[in-house]
């Protein structure tokens, strides 16, 4: 009886034996088949926008990790704004202000595909750019920024308190320091401007003066004179005006005219005015039959008959003034 359980025994060893050999080796897919790809899952760091209004104002690090619990990760691939897919090897970092689209997905060694994922996000980390337009009493702000755009501007006078604005209107005659700089959308903050301005809002003063030259046998020469200042910007020109037609310009002190009388002049009217560096202006009239009228030329005329009396008066007195 022992000797047929053994003999049993044996016979069952060698079937055994027999059918393994009989199948054939498929190796793990017989007993593991691999049909799910892998997984692959996308990490930005910072993990969050780091600045305004979901913006990141810093270098962004990608990191790709795959897994795949049967046949193991073969290749991960990526692409960045529809560019060129690439071998991902190592984490890699975005450090350009843009719109970004990071696609990717991994194949395992069975080679199952997995489907494109994505990940979206946008990068400023360039400050807006502002710049100062000075006019005649007043200072305008322009600022740009190629990303996220200009949220404010800001800006302060000789040091007092920030104001936000694009432009500011100067009621204070005199050298300011102005500081000012912008904001942009993502929360980049442009460093701090400085332009010294000297503003004059007020006109120079003005002043007609007036001398008569000459003699019955010359003709008389009227030299008119403009008294102006400025203490600001200072002077830059004189324009003399007849009846409204310009004349004459003088840009050098002492400013002034000379005409050649006639009593047709004797109707004008003298306009005279006067600009300064900042481009202020005021202007002072004179009506030219105050001439006629208050100066002393009939007296010469009338001398110039008495020759000998007229060359005694000339001897002391020299020339007329008015």
């Amino acid at each position: 009886m022992n000797n047929l359980i053994k003999k049993g025994l044996v016979v069952g060893v060698i079937l055994l034996f027999i059918s393994v050999s009989v199948i054939p080796s498929t190796g793990n897919r017989v007993f593991f088949d691999d049909i799910t790809p892998p997984v692959t899952t996308c990490t930005l760091n910072p993990p969050e926008p780091n600045g305004e209004n979901g913006w990141y104002v810093t270098n962004v690090n990608v990191t790709l990790n795959a897994t795949d619990d049967m046949s193991g990760v073969n290749a991960t691939y990526y692409r960045i704004n529809n560019g060129e897919w690439e071998t991902y090897e190592v984490p890699f970092v975005i450090n350009e202000s843009n719109y970004y689209v990071i696609e990717y997905y991994s194949v395992d060694n069975e080679g199952n595909v997995e489907d494109v994922k994505s990940a979206s996000f946008k990068v400023d980390s360039v400050p807006p750019v502002t710049t100062a337009h000075v006019s005649w009493n007043s200072i305008r702000f322009t600022a740009t920024d190629d990303m996220s755009g200009v949220n404010w501007i800001e800006f302060r006078i000789d040091g007092g308190s920030v104001q936000i604005g694009n432009s500011f209107i100067v009621v204070v005659d005199g050298t300011h320091q102005v500081d000012f700089h912008s904001i942009d959308v993502a929360g980049n903050v442009e460093p701090w401007k400085s332009i010294t301005v000297t503003f004059d809002c007020t006109p120079p003063t003005i002043e007609i003066t007036w001398e008569v030259f000459g003699n019955f046998i010359c003709g008389w020469q009227v030299i008119f004179t403009a008294t102006c200042s400025d203490a600001i910007s200072g002077m830059d020109r004189v324009e003399f005006y007849l009846n409204d037609g310009l004349c004459f310009t003088d840009d050098t002190e002492p400013f002034e005219w000379i005409i050649e009388w006639s009593s047709a002049l004797k109707s004008s009217t003298l306009k005279v005015v006067a600009y300064d560096i900042a481009g202020n202006s005021a202007n002072a009239t004179l009506n030219l039959s105050e001439i006629q009228s208050y100066n002393p030329m009939w007296l010469p005329r009338l001398l110039e008959r008495f020759p000998l009396l007229n060359n005694l008066i000339k001897l002391f007195m020299g020339r007329w003034r008015v």
